[in-house]
């Protein structure tokens, strides 16, 4: 049987997504696990996102004679910081990088301009020529993006996402840091009129690879207590380490005040 598995990981704990990429690739991980429980051989992906990037909804494909539930409860239990939410069964032809289209996410704080950012990122919407706002290898770089938004998720949080059928290498970090650089000096600049920028793509530890959707293929979500309990854990330690790293940055702000 062949199945599409939807999977995240957190990019940040990896050398990297693809196999061979470092001794702790996101895919090798997954394979190692696959083998050593004779469950498949081989996997295809969607996506393979940029070194640190993370996702929330990747999609792997693999042929198995076991269950799609058994699989996925063995991977979510011996692949620390993989996890794998739902599955679909499918054609053995099924490919899973012919998608109807992807969803990028990245996560911002503290934007000096929501509205200008926002006005600035509208200028990459459409069918472009992205060649200046990627690393470029043997792929077309013309893409369309056929949506960017800017959602306030918080009083100091906001979030972009980006939607098209495909993306090139590094364009959304390229298109991010530009946009970004340009936002926080008060300009508004047509990316597409440009001869050159600074090349300063934006981190990768903020972009996380969202949603993949597909043509008449319909997912059954997988439920894993113990994966929910680990990362409710983790946002709560998380939120511990991110205030008082947030308190010793005020206070070291303010030690010069009274020197």
């Amino acid at each position: 049987m062949y199945y599409f598995l939807r999977f995240g990981y957190e990019g940040y704990k990896f050398s990297g997504f693809q196999r061979g990429n470092g001794n702790n690739s996101v895919e090798d991980s997954i394979l190692k696990v696959l083998k050593e429980n004779s469950l498949a051989s081989d996997i295809s992906c969607a996506a393979r996102t940029d070194r640190g990037v993370s996702a929330t909804g990747n999609v792997l494909k693999l042929s198995s004679d076991e269950s799609a539930g058994k699989i996925a409860g063995i991977l979510n239990s011996h692949c620390e910081g993989i996890f794998v939410s739902a599955y679909a069964e499918v054609k053995e032809d099924a490919n899973p990088r012919h998608c109807l289209r992807k969803t990028y996410s990245y996560f911002l704080r503290d934007t000096p301009d929501t509205t200008l950012l926002s006005s600035q990122l509208s200028l990459f919407a459409g069918t472009h020529d992205f060649h200046l706002f990627c690393r470029m290898d043997s792929r077309n770089p013309v893409r369309t993006i056929e949506r960017i938004e800017v959602i306030r998720t918080g009083e100091k949080t906001v979030r972009v996402d980006f939607t098209a059928r495909s993306f090139v290498w590094m364009q959304i970090r390229n298109i991010m840091g530009f946009s970004i650089e340009n936002a926080s000096r008060g300009r508004l600049i047509d990316p597409f009129q440009v001869n050159s920028w600074s090349r300063k793509p934006a981190s990768p530890l903020p972009l996380v690879l969202t949603d993949i959707s597909y043509q008449s293929i319909e997912f059954t979500n997988v439920y894993s207590g113990s994966k929910e309990k680990y990362y409710t854990r983790a946002v709560e330690e998380q939120w511990s380490r991110y205030m008082i790293t947030e308190h010793i940055v005020t206070e070291l702000g303010r030690s010069h005040i009274y020197r």
